[in-house]
């Protein structure tokens, strides 16, 4: 079957006038958010032939013409129908990025990024616009949620929310927690050192950066240890850290 194509116009943006680097941002973001939600919707790419490609370059035209296979209809499909029902968190995120960064793209560079609509008895492609009048707002942040301990000498203790802040070797900052009054007071009996505590932790997904932690106990060391700590975040975490030993 052959190759099916569709126009996406960018308003205001003629090719001889606009920086090559800006055209390659969108087209490698577009190339995102269609890959990345084909890859949701269980759609096995080829790798022997280029899924997207763009055909049709003329002089002064302001369409990027892209060329890709039949099946790629019903891709194109979600991505517009989430964008005009304003359900981005049926993407995948890494495509609700690149979506943001479009959008952001079209801002600075003063565009109108215009899919227009197509449709059959199989898909339904919507008329969508991104640009500085209808934005794409950025994925709210996602983080992976549960109890582990953290290690580190107590630096400090107090405020009027009671906050235990402390000093680990391998990180570079102090680790900021959230605690209970009567926690901090025993805790003020070890300042300058190395203590445990255990409590509820928030990580990045992308980074696996611990970004807020709320401490419920002070954790006995022989119960809760570095290698304990880490177990229970390799649970949390899954297959992102399968290939990571964990070392005794």
């Amino acid at each position: 079957m052959a190759n099916a194509t569709y126009p996406i116009t960018l308003r205001n943006a003629e090719p001889e006038t606009t920086p090559l680097g800006e055209l390659a941002k969108l087209i490698d973001n577009l190339n995102t958010i269609i890959v990345e939600t084909a890859h949701a919707c269980n759609i096995e790419l080829p790798e022997d032939q280029a899924v997207i490609s763009l055909v049709d370059i003329e002089k002064g035209s302001s369409r990027l013409v892209f060329s890709f296979l039949p099946f790629m209809w019903q891709v194109l499909d979600k991505i517009t129908a989430s964008v005009e029902e304003g359900d981005l968190a049926a993407l995948p995120i890494k495509a609700h990025n690149a979506l943001h960064d479009i959008s952001n793209q079209a801002k600075r560079q003063e565009w109108d990024v215009l899919f227009s609509e197509k449709q059959n008895q199989s898909y339904h492609i919507r008329e969508i616009e991104i640009s500085a009048q209808q934005p794409i707002a950025p994925p709210r942040p996602q983080f992976i949620k549960g109890t582990t301990t953290i290690f580190g000498m107590c630096v400090r203790v107090g405020g009027k929310t009671p906050k235990v802040d402390l000093a680990s070797p391998n990180r570079s900052g102090l680790i900021h927690c959230e605690t209970t009054k009567e926690i901090a007071i025993s805790l003020s009996r070890s300042l300058y050192k190395n203590v445990a505590l255990y409590g509820q932790a928030l990580w990045d997904p992308h980074t696996l950066e611990l970004v807020e932690f709320k401490a419920t106990e002070i954790a006995n060391q022989t119960h809760h240890s570095p290698v304990k700590a880490l177990e229970e975040i390799s649970e949390l975490v899954g297959d992102q850290w399968k290939d990571t030993n964990v070392i005794d």
